[in-house]
């Protein structure tokens, strides 16, 4: 399945929802999704990652990367997933260092 790429701006909220399979083939649409939030000035980024149904090797080293970027400044980066198949593998590959975890992109305006 193709990857889908959805953005959500609100004035401090930068929401990125991806559907589908993130791997080698949609990078491309994931860098510019970043690359677009990296240029916005929401003081938080969130990544919805509850409709992905892969995850591959490439795609999660090119997330790393973008996340630690991103977090470096005074953004906070938020991850949006309840698939807890995928939050350990985040866990495991260090992305969890620079994000903070939520349940729904409800959650976070809440905070």
């Amino acid at each position: 399945m193709a990857l889908g790429v959805t953005i959500d701006e609100a004035p401090d909220l930068f929401i990125i929802s991806m559907v589908g399979d993130l791997d080698l083939a949609s990078i491309p649409q994931l860098h510019d999704a970043l690359q677009r939030s990296a240029l916005g000035t929401a003081t938080d980024v969130a990544l919805d990652l509850d409709g992905l149904t892969s995850l591959d090797d490439a795609a999660l080293g090119i997330l790393h990367g973008a996340l630690r970027n991103l977090s470096a400044g005074t953004r906070r980066i938020w991850i949006v997933c309840n698939l807890p198949a995928l939050l350990e593998r985040l866990e495991q590959a260090g992305i969890l260092v620079s994000a903070k975890i939520a349940a729904s992109r409800h959650d976070i305006a809440s905070r």
